[in-house]
């Protein structure tokens, strides 16, 4: 009997490829149909939390074009925004005042989350803020299955 899984010499776990946590994905979470209009055609997994985990609730199963407006919505929720001067993600210094801007964005609109003295304190606001986004998503798609 072949080794598989976490027992395969060549398992990478989290460090696996794209492709290969899409290949993952279709293998043991694809569904027959759609999950927004039903179409049984150009079947594609689509990653809701941009994560990547190996978990159901993270995955869903949409037609090619489904997910082409799911992947235009996810970029209007944009928090994944490139790394500020400082290195944190939604976290920028201000030289003339002295202090961190910590800040997020959603459906577009830039959202101030307040100014700091210390970037430990800026960004763990941001990640905060960042969760409970995340958490709200999942309560979103639990709320619509």
């Amino acid at each position: 009997m072949k080794a598989s899984g976490e027992k395969h010499y060549r398992w990478r776990g989290i460090k696996a490829s794209y492709v290969a946590k899409h290949q993952y994905a279709r293998k043991h979470y694809r569904k027959s149909e759609c999950e927004n209009c039903g179409s049984i055609k150009y079947l594609q997994m689509a990653n809701v939390s941009r994560r990547y985990l190996r978990d159901k609730l993270d995955w869903k199963t949409l037609c090619s074009r489904c997910h082409f407006y799911f992947d235009k919505q996810n970029e209007r929720n944009n928090f994944y925004i490139k790394p500020g001067s400082t290195g944190q993600r939604g976290v920028y210094y201000h030289k003339a005042s002295g202090y961190f801007y910590s800040r997020i964005m959603i459906n577009n609109q830039l959202i101030q989350l307040g100014n700091y003295k210390d970037l430990d304190t800026a960004a763990m606001v941001r990640l905060a803020a960042e969760e409970e986004l995340i958490s709200l998503k999942e309560e979103l798609a639990n709320v619509r299955v």
